[in-house]
């Protein structure tokens, strides 16, 4: 009944889309393109007597380009409506306008020719004689098509509307039987259930008492029948697990009393074993601290030794580098020694010329005095020449006198370089006393040098087998640590596992009690 319903409703939904796209397509499609039709005609008309009446030029040109427009679309949309037509009678109007369109395009453009070439008057003449009577039965045609249209959908809507009222009126009916049948099928079904789920309530209820003695024969092949068997199989299961669980509680509790004794036993060996483990850890623990300590110590012994090989490296270093300065320096005084010879010798030829330059200013002076003592015995004709001869006297005394501090400056030299020469020699021989002793200390370095070297070498071997030690030795302390947690662990299990065995014991008293609430024999 509900498919024939369903059938029956999708059936009069496919016909009323069929009448919404009738309306759709057709009548409203129609009355759309009829009333495009309608607007057309209407402004051609009035952009043709705007074109007619107008003196302007530009909009003259306005309304003829208007009129083109119009006509296009009026065009177009004539074409339009052919395909939306949906019955004879309007494809009947749409044929009689389309033998009215040829004449009317005929007089719309002589209207358009006697404006441009005759005038507004005869235009207007010609507009209301012959365009006027031909614009008439066009516009009456296509308001023919909107009338046909708007009948059409009238007629589309009335059958819908009909459609939709017996449609209404069948399901109502179909729904109402529907509902009668299906309170009658409830109403049996109930009845055909109550009764045996009544039945096994009641045996769920003595099975709920601890009663699994009282069984359950029911006759049927339904599904309530089925749950009968199901309880008969359920209770003959339950009294066979009763039972199994009765026995193995006996047995648990026997077992368990037995785990407890062996886990006691082995709990007071593991604590043993546990205090024994405590001990060696403690004592590697110790040991491991003394083996760090030497380690450490081993460690800063070979970082000292390595910084006094540096140390004593670069003081090899500095002391070459003093030895080389040294014999630069010997090098410089004996060179400033042997300079400030060939000085001495230089001065001494300085002396020698200052001799001759004396002699000369001696000889120089005689003939002036004796210039001045003939011009004195000439009078008046040697006056200028007594004149000459005093100042030549003069300045051989001045030349004596600066030969005489030349070589007072030059004995002094003299002195300063004789002392300057003895202390080079004495600074020279001091120079080579002090090469010999910075050779004597750079030997004694490099010595040193080498045994700091073996020493390193030993404390880096040292510290490098002490911490190799130290490293074995925290391995061990970590075994031995890891031995103490797990001899914990396993001591805490023993114990756990005494408490659980007594607890096993407990539960398998517990489980006969409740397994003697139950009815299995």
């Amino acid at each position: 009944m509900l498919i024939g319903l369903g059938l029956f409703s999708l059936n009069q939904i496919g016909k009323l889309r069929e009448s919404e796209q009738q309306i759709e397509h057709g009548s409203l499609g129609g009355t759309r393109i009829a009333a495009e039709l309608e607007s057309a005609i209407l402004q051609i008309r009035l952009e043709t007597l705007r074109f007619i009446t107008t003196t302007d030029s530009n909009l003259s040109q306005a309304s003829q380009a208007q009129l083109k427009e119009e006509q296009d679309r009026f065009a177009k949309a004539l074409e339009a409506y052919q395909k939306v037509i949906g019955s004879d009678k309007e494809a009947s109007i749409y044929q009689e306008l389309r033998q009215l369109i040829a004449p009317w395009r005929t007089a719309l453009d002589e209207v358009l020719r006697r404006s441009a070439s005759e005038g507004t008057d005869a235009a207007r003449s010609y507009l209301n004689q012959t365009f006027r009577p031909l614009n008439e039965p066009v516009l009456a045609k296509v308001q023919g098509l909107i009338k046909v249209n708007r009948e059409q959908a009238t007629e589309i809507g009335k059958e819908a509307t009909s459609l939709y009222e017996q449609s209404l009126t069948y399901v109502t009916a179909t729904m109402v039987l529907a509902l009668v049948m299906t309170l009658l099928i409830a109403w049996r079904f109930t009845q055909s259930l109550v009764v045996p789920v009544r039945r096994s309530m009641a045996v769920a209820e003595s099975i709920a008492n601890g009663d699994l003695m009282q069984s359950w024969q029911d006759q049927g092949r339904d599904e309530i029948h089925q749950l009968s068997l199901s309880f008969e199989r359920m209770r003959s299961n339950l009294v066979q697990t009763l039972q199994q669980i009765s026995d193995s509680a006996i047995q648990l509790a026997s077992a368990a009393t037995e785990m407890h004794a062996v886990t006691e036993d082995a709990n007071r060996g593991l604590n043993q074993q546990n205090q024994e483990i405590e001990q060696a850890a403690t004592a590697v623990n110790q040991m491991t601290a003394a083996v760090e300590e030497v380690a450490r110590n081993a460690e800063s012994t070979s970082t000292e030794a390595r910084d006094s090989d540096t140390a004593s490296r670069q003081g090899r270093a500095s002391v070459e580098q003093t030895v080389h300065a040294i014999e630069a320096l010997n090098g410089n005084v004996t060179d400033s020694s042997q300079q400030i010879q060939q000085l001495a010798n230089d001065v001494g030829n300085i002396t020698t010329v200052l001799e001759v330059i004396r002699g000369v200013a001696e000889q120089t002076n005689l003939l002036a005095l004796n210039a001045a003592i003939e011009a004195a015995r000439a009078g008046d004709a040697g006056r200028g020449f007594a004149v000459v001869a005093d100042e030549v006297r003069a300045l051989a005394q001045r030349t004596q006198q600066s030969t005489q501090e030349i070589e007072a400056v030059i004995s002094q030299v003299q002195r300063g370089s004789s002392e300057a020469v003895s202390t080079m020699n004495a600074t020279a021989g001091l120079a080579q006393r002090t090469l010999n002793l910075a050779r004597d200390s750079e030997q004694s370095l490099a010595v040193i040098t080498s045994a700091v070297t073996g020493i390193t070498e030993r404390t880096t071997l040292i510290a490098t087998a002490a911490e190799e030690q130290a490293h074995v030795a925290r391995e061990v302390d970590r075994a031995l640590v890891t031995i103490r947690d797990l001899s914990v662990q396993s001591a805490a299990g023993a114990s756990q596992t005494a408490t659980a065995s007594s607890e096993l014991s407990q539960l398998a008293v517990q489980m006969n009690q409740l397994v003697g609430r139950f009815k299995v024999a």
